[in-house]
Formats: C-alpha cells, structure tokens, sequence
C-alpha cells in the first residue's frame, strides 16, 4: 500500500525532488532524487530513484541530459543509485562511475 501523504510530505518539505523531460507536454523521463548526508565526503548527498524514459526516447542522450540537470539542481556533492547486476552498464553510461560496494536495504 502506498502512503501518498508520506510522499506529499516528503516533497513539501524539500527531502525529495522530481525532475521530468517534457515533449509536446507529455512527460517522456522522470527521476528523483531524495537528500542526504554522506559520511564518506561529508557534504549532502542524494539518492537517485524513479529513474524512467519513454521506450521511443532512449538512445538518444535525454536521460544523460535529465542526470545531469538533476544533479547540478538538486545542489549535492555526490549521487548514489543502487540497481540490479544487469542495470550497471546503463547506470555507468549514464555517468555513475564510481562503484562503492553493494546496497543492501533493511526494513521491517
């Protein structure tokens, strides 16, 4: 179940920020980033999510423009992604070169 209010918050508050690539006014990509704070650098971080472009559009460098807008708007240091093995390349042409070990969630 999604708490959307939890999101709604989330967003009103500045913890995370969408970016969207516009065509003909339909959204063709779209990711998120939620801030944070790195003890690796120690300046803010940020955690990229809902990374998405419409099939038609891909290969065609939007989704390279849309990280690094992101990036440069969401005012952190460093962006982290974690994926699955087989995403790695994608996230490396996209500019995410350097590998920190693995992500791992804990939740209940």
């Amino acid at each position: 179940m999604c708490d959307f209010q939890s999101l709604k918050t989330a967003i009103e508050e500045d913890k995370i920020k969408y970016f969207v690539c516009e065509h003909e006014d339909n959204i063709i990509a779209m990711c998120s980033i939620s801030k944070t704070f790195s003890t690796f650098n120690y300046q803010p971080s940020g955690i990229f999510e809902d990374f998405f472009i419409v099939g038609e559009y891909r290969h065609k460098g939007i989704a390279k423009k849309l990280v690094r807008f992101a990036y440069e708007q969401s005012n952190v240091a460093t962006l982290i992604v974690g994926c699955a093995d087989c995403d790695i390349e994608l996230y490396k042409a996209l500019g995410f070169k350097n590998v920190i070990g693995n992500m791992l969630s804990y939740a209940n």
